[in-house]
């Protein structure tokens, strides 16, 4: 992932976080995967980059 798109997502996943109301803890990127954990230990889980999110 270069560093442009990584910036893009990651604006794109703190407005998920702030939308989805999750306490948010940790973000991973895993080659295109990124995962979000929040405090309650609940895993928002994106395999394409951020374009769908799962809980997990």
């Amino acid at each position: 992932m270069n560093e442009d798109l990584l910036k893009e997502k990651t604006t794109e996943i703190l407005n998920i976080i702030k939308e989805s109301g999750i306490h948010y803890l940790d973000v991973c990127f895993y080659g295109d995967t990124i995962m979000i954990t929040d405090t309650e230990k609940t895993k928002l889980c994106s395999l394409d980059g951020g374009e769908t999110w799962q809980k997990r």
